[in-house]
């Protein structure tokens, strides 16, 4: 009778090695590393849809860590993020798996306006490495975009500690498809302030997703859920250095043009469809100047042609049309309002 063979604590701790070594470890806070490729001439069309050989060759970043509602469970759903940069820019693509993607959630199409009721995806850079402040990056499924200035290290007794004012020159796009929804976004190092040695900076980084149907954070690298704003704290973010680059104070100029109108309806006192009336359209165009002198002053100016120059009726409005709020719209992607 052949008797079991008796594996000692070596032999044993030997054959389980493969599968300690290739099982994947769920992200703690603190043990990330990452550092993204330069790629020249990578031939990007920021249009959402992450077809370039490109985003094949970049390998994702590691597992987000889920921040809120169940800290550091897997993440309700797939993330695949992967970045890369250039000379020029810095370029982020994301692909967000759904399982349904009836349940994607994007609710408006105004500049500046991601909450909490929609989904998004976002990049934050510590560009100054000072573990104070932070530029933001958000974009909804709807392809709107959200910039915002992060002060005092994202912490805040009562309002958010960020400054939606703030406006920079970067793209971005969206794309839906059967498996959810993918961003692109590319961010030019000339719309960031940071500080050069030998032509490299160092940045802290900081990537999430965020679904808001159970208001869940998927953030990367893993950061402790012990603050209120802890998806925007620049403190917690991991340092990444871009080489290469060298810092400039550009000059940027963009024209638009606008148009728009505007149809008011009178209640029909005999029950019948209200008639139209008081029809009001209008033009206008422009250019907007943006200058950073480099010592952390931004200056903005705007030059309008034609303001306020709209046809209307002789007759005034009835009042109670005329009482009604007016809802700022803008197409995505854009930064002008009608």
């Amino acid at each position: 009778m052949n008797t079991p063979r008796k594996v000692g604590p070596v032999r044993a701790l030997l054959l389980a090695a493969p599968f300690v070594l290739f099982y994947p470890r769920p992200a703690s806070p603190g043990a990330e590393t990452f550092a993204p490729p330069r790629i020249e001439r990578a031939g990007i069309r920021i249009d959402g849809k992450l077809d370039e050989p490109v985003w094949r060759s970049v390998a994702a970043i590691p597992e987000l860590y889920q921040l809120c509602p169940a800290e550091g469970r897997p993440p309700g759903e797939k993330t695949e993020m992967r970045l890369f940069y250039d000379r020029e820019a810095i370029y982020l693509g994301v692909r967000c798996f759904e399982d349904d993607p009836a349940r994607i959630v994007s609710r408006t199409l105004e500049r500046d306006s991601q909450t909490p009721d929609q989904d998004g995806v976002a990049i934050l850079l510590d560009t100054l490495n000072d573990h104070r402040t932070a530029y933001g990056f958000i974009v909804s499924p709807g392809g709107v975009r959200t910039d915002i200035a992060v002060t005092n290290d994202g912490e805040s007794p009562d309002k958010p500690p960020w400054n939606v004012e703030w406006n920079a020159f970067w793209k971005a796009a969206v794309s839906r498809d059967a498996e959810g929804w993918t961003a692109e976004m590319e961010i030019p190092f000339s719309s960031l302030r940071y500080e050069t040695a030998d032509g490299a900076a160092v940045m802290g980084i900081i990537l999430w997703r965020y679904l808001a149907r159970n208001k869940e954070f998927d953030v990367f690298p893993a950061i402790p859920n012990n603050w209120r704003f802890s998806a925007y704290k620049p403190s917690r973010g991991l340092d990444v250095t871009f080489t290469g680059i060298a810092g400039r104070h550009p000059l940027h100029i963009r024209p638009y043009v606008l148009g728009g109108y505007r149809r008011q309806h009178e209640p029909d006192p005999g029950g019948f469809l209200p008639a139209s009336k008081n029809l009001a359209t209008g033009r206008r165009s422009g250019y907007q100047i943006q200058f950073d002198s480099g010592l952390g002053l931004r200056r903005d100016a705007e030059h309008r042609f034609c303001p306020g120059r709209d046809r209307r009726p002789a007759d005034q409005p009835d009042p109670v049309f005329a009482s009604l709020p007016r809802k700022k719209i803008l197409l995505p992607g854009t930064d002008r309002s009608l």
